[in-house]
């Protein structure tokens, strides 16, 4: 960190490099041994600390999770409608179990796919209640695969090679 600029500095912007430019500060090392007096107060302040480490912040380390997605590059490109919906499948059961080893339930599910040529597409679907089975995100998922794959319909461009179901929006409660 000492070697770095101050303006590099997540909340140092150019206003502030300009005033501390004019005080002859540029470097955090040359920061770092400036008193917190000559500084000054309020503005200042929160500097002093971060280039000491020092913050009042309580860490969470454990903070209610927001999503639950499974992804998966398979070895060679999928080929076929029935293939590929198949493994979708098996992406929404792995993700669908993580939601209820959790108690969560989702709203809006998502569907990520990259193409043979790395094209990657995505579309997603909210709920109006939060749902936790299987079959009801299958049923969400399915649809929104269909239309991405639709959608792109030109020959030599029927191959996936990664996909990605993802549920957003979760929380408990109960299911619909």
């Amino acid at each position: 960190m000492r070697t770095h600029d101050l303006a590099e500095m997540l909340g140092v912007g150019p206003a502030f490099t300009e005033e501390l430019r004019r005080l002859g500060i540029i470097s955090m090392e040359e920061a770092i041994r400036v008193e917190r007096s000559w500084l000054g107060e309020s503005r200042c302040d929160w500097l002093y600390e971060r280039m000491r480490g020092i913050d009042s912040n309580a860490v969470l380390a454990h903070e209610p999770r927001k999503s639950v997605s499974s992804w998966r590059t398979f070895a060679r490109d999928l080929e076929g409608d029935r293939t590929v919906e198949r493994e979708i499948l098996r992406l929404c059961v792995s993700a669908t179990e993580a939601l209820r080893t959790t108690d969560l339930r989702t709203r809006t599910v998502t569907v990520k796919i990259r193409d043979a040529d790395f094209t990657t597409r995505q579309s997603d679907h909210t709920l109006p209640n939060p749902v936790e089975t299987d079959q009801a995100v299958y049923a969400v998922t399915l649809p929104l695969l269909r239309e991405l794959r639709q959608r792109r319909r030109t020959p030599g461009s029927t191959s996936v090679r990664t996909h990605q179901t993802g549920r957003t929006g979760t929380g408990g409660g109960p299911p619909a």
